[in-house]
């Protein structure tokens, strides 16, 4: 069944975020600072969703007419933005982190063929397409000064483009390091340590700890 869920980093326990309205997700990404996970579903009902990190708050926040096959999304913490492409429409496009002011950075049915995984770092955005099999870059702002940054470098079948630095990914506080969970723990939407269970266990009275089965009335 198709889902959206999360693993411990022992890799013993396993939670499901969603699995009500899946449709084809296809991307994901995380913000541990703002404690939110996205991802983006090209389904008979394409939108990209948003939940906390524990699968609360589930919403849709951007829907049709704004995408048809989104395909990759990223986050970019400088300006607490999302950007994801879609595969459909030949377009790159933004919003804020809870979905308002969507805006098209980017169309072009010549250059976006089959946009698949994008990243952002500085003023760039970074994305593949499976339909040239490059990896290109053009100015997050406006789409303008659209770059083939792989040119004169084979690549064969480009997939996921990742941008690694201190600023994609930024220090922040660990929440749960001093906090006592018996099986998993995260950052909740306000802030602080929140413990929450694997599949097929349920949180005790005291918010601490999990035991197998499910809470009785």
């Amino acid at each position: 069944r198709l889902a959206v869920r999360m693993v411990s980093w022992d890799r013993k326990w396993t939670k499901t975020l969603a699995s009500q309205e899946v449709g084809q997700p296809r991307a994901i990404a995380v913000s541990p600072m703002m404690a939110f996970v996205f991802w983006s579903d090209w389904g008979n009902e394409p939108k990209i969703e948003r939940a906390g990190l524990d699968g609360s708050n589930r919403q849709a926040i951007v829907t049709q007419p704004h995408l048809a096959w989104p395909n990759g999304i990223t986050i970019d913490h400088s300006t607490d933005k999302i950007y994801w492409c879609d595969g459909r429409l030949n377009t790159i496009s933004s919003a804020n982190l809870d979905g308002s002011h969507v805006e098209v950075v980017l169309f072009s049915p010549s250059v976006l063929r089959l946009p698949y995984s994008i990243s952002v770092f500085e003023d760039r955005m970074y994305w593949t397409d499976w339909s040239r099999l490059a990896l290109y870059s053009a100015n997050k702002f406006n789409g303008e000064e659209v770059r083939n940054v792989s040119a004169g470098h084979r690549m064969e079948l480009p997939k996921v483009v990742h941008v690694y630095h201190q600023y994609r990914q930024p220090k922040a506080e660990n929440v749960c390091q001093a906090h006592s969970c018996s099986h998993m723990c995260v950052k909740s939407t306000f802030g602080t340590a929140l413990c929450t269970c694997p599949d097929g266990f349920s949180l005790d009275s005291e918010g601490l700890s999990c035991f197998e089965g499910e809470v009785t009335n």
